[in-house]
């Protein structure tokens, strides 16, 4: 039943996603990219689950990520990328109800048939949209860092580990932020606490006083990294060095996966 499903879904994505100028990157049709700007690449993942229908992933990645190819190995997915629910929350956070939500994430409440179609159209009209505004690093450093897990402080971690990680885009794209794009108010938190607390979902948000400050110290780990660097002239080269090793490795392997044309 399961394997139909992610069949089902595959096939309902692949013909959909072609139309809208993505690349299926994998045979098994559970990966699909397209370039949205010249550096920043749009991904839908649609991956099978145990016992249930497939969860559908969306997200953004740019050539400046340590490395696209083995970031979008299956396994790797779900560390970097939000699920289709995530994005149905944030985009309707007192309006969602928990029926469409346990759609979205593949309980099998519908048949194979309505399931693809719900998640479909929901990423077509939703997701994609806020994909193709992603044109140009600056957008791209936005985006992750409001729906994103990938931008990271850049460690001395080898290359090989967390594959997916871009710790130097902000460098690249001159982010001149703070890091707090994602961090809701009071009244905001308050409210989304009570919207799930209504619709009968258990969460495990902590007080507001303990989010607030976890947010504020990674922005400000970040931001200080950030600073470190362009402030100091050996390790900025250093890292304008790296960035175009990355530019270059990740354009050869979108080539290869057909995801960059030819004449980009």
């Amino acid at each position: 039943m399961y394997a139909d499903a992610a069949s089902e879904f595959g096939r309902a994505f692949r013909t959909a996603l072609i139309k809208q100028n993505y690349t299926a990157v994998s045979a098994e049709n559970t990966l699909f990219a397209k370039m949205t700007g010249s550096e920043t690449v749009g991904i839908i993942a649609v991956l099978p689950q145990q016992e249930r229908y497939p969860a559908v992933y969306c997200g953004i990645a740019t050539v400046y990520c340590r490395d696209l190819n083995p970031a979008l190995w299956t396994e790797q997915i779900p560390r970097w990328m939000n699920p289709l629910t995530f994005f149905y929350h944030a985009h309707y956070p007192d309006t969602w109800t928990r029926e469409t939500m346990e759609l979205l994430s593949g309980k099998p409440i519908e048949s194979v048939k309505n399931a693809a179609f719900t998640a479909l159209q929901t990423t077509v009209q939703l997701v994609l949209p806020m994909l193709d505004k992603v044109s140009d690093l600056s957008s791209a450093a936005d985006f992750l860092i409001r729906f994103g897990h990938s931008v990271t402080e850049w460690e001395d971690a080898p290359e090989t580990e967390s594959a997916f990680a871009e710790d130097l885009l902000c460098v690249r794209a001159g982010y001149q932020g703070d890091f707090l794009e994602a961090l809701e108010t009071r009244r905001e938190y308050t409210q989304h606490l009570r919207s799930d607390a209504e619709r009968g979902i258990e969460t495990d948000r902590r007080e507001y006083s303990d989010y607030a400050k976890q947010m504020k110290e990674r922005a400000l780990r970040l931001k200080q990294t950030l600073m470190l660097t362009l402030g100091d002239g050996r390790r900025l080269k250093e890292a304008q060095s790296v960035c175009e090793q990355r530019r270059s490795r990740n354009r050869l392997y979108l080539l290869k996966a057909g995801i960059l044309p030819d004449e980009a």
